[in-house]
């Protein structure tokens, strides 16, 4: 997994999640290999990063997908975590029952528009605001577990480490000797 965090006058937003669509791979890949010999000072890695991310700001068209009422739904059901994902009970499923689709085409229609599972999507809104509080703030780690939507410390701890490869408290640790500029984990 690449997680980029963007620093200064880059906002990519609450999250951003780069879909595994072949469009994106050749980026993907060019990114990885520079970081990989990654020299800081010659600057590939931010201006791969920066494409990536207009890349995906772009997004890839599909001449083939759901269709405007499903991505409706979508919308809404996105625009719902977006606002809610602190809260560990939220339950996207349970909303998208309630308005009228089954929870396969969910989870199928969602991944087709946002790129990501459902699940996916709240898990890295709450990572991404987790590491967030990490980097500005001196609350405990338990506080940001919970602050962030996570109902349990492993749970907390597992995502974390699947995005960032290593602790929360290794994170801000290693956030605090990192200077300015972009950082990949």
């Amino acid at each position: 997994m690449l997680c980029v965090l963007y620093r200064g006058d880059i906002d990519p937003g609450p999250v951003l999640l780069v879909p595994h669509l072949a469009p994106l791979q050749s980026l993907r890949k060019s990114l990885v290999a520079e970081l990989r010999a990654a020299d800081p000072d010659r600057g590939e890695v931010e201006a791969l990063s920066l494409a990536l991310l207009d890349a995906v700001r772009d997004g890839p068209s599909s001449s083939r997908g759901p269709g405007e009422r499903s991505r409706a739904l979508i919308g809404r059901l996105r625009a719902e975590a977006n606002a809610r994902y602190r809260e560990p009970g939220l339950d996207l499923v349970a909303q998208a029952l309630a308005l009228g689709m089954t929870r396969t085409r969910f989870v199928h229609v969602f991944r087709d528009v946002v790129g990501v599972t459902p699940h996916r999507y709240l898990v890295e809104l709450r990572v991404s605001h987790a590491a967030r509080l990490l980097r500005c703030t001196s609350a405990a780690v338990t506080d940001i577990c919970f602050d962030s939507g996570f109902g349990s410390m492993p749970s907390f701890y597992a995502a974390f480490h699947a995005a960032y490869g290593m602790t929360p408290s290794a994170y801000r640790a290693r956030d605090g000797d990192l200077g300015s500029g972009a950082h990949f984990s």
